[in-house]
């Protein structure tokens, strides 16, 4: 998850998922999945599929920062990144 510009909140939380082959998932499935197992106030408001893997580092972490920039593009202030 990473975060992206809201107007009420500053920002909001965004989950960017990606399927395995032959794999099926709606946003609705994994919200329900989600409400669960998380608290509310944690669960993304927003949920982006892609069909590209996620960019890591040598070292196999996510980078985080450069999934972020694609919501922050544009925006005069960041709350993060």
């Amino acid at each position: 998850m990473v975060s992206a510009p809201d107007q009420k909140w500053g920002e909001i939380p965004v989950a960017i998922v990606v399927l395995k082959d032959g794999e099926k998932l709606t946003s609705d499935e994994l919200l329900e999945f989600l409400q669960q197992r998380i608290a509310r106030f944690k669960l993304p408001r927003a949920i982006e599929f892609s069909t590209s893997p996620l960019p890591k580092t040598g070292t196999g972490k996510i980078v985080k920062r450069s999934l972020r920039e694609n919501f922050w593009k544009g925006m005069d202030k960041r709350v993060q990144g």
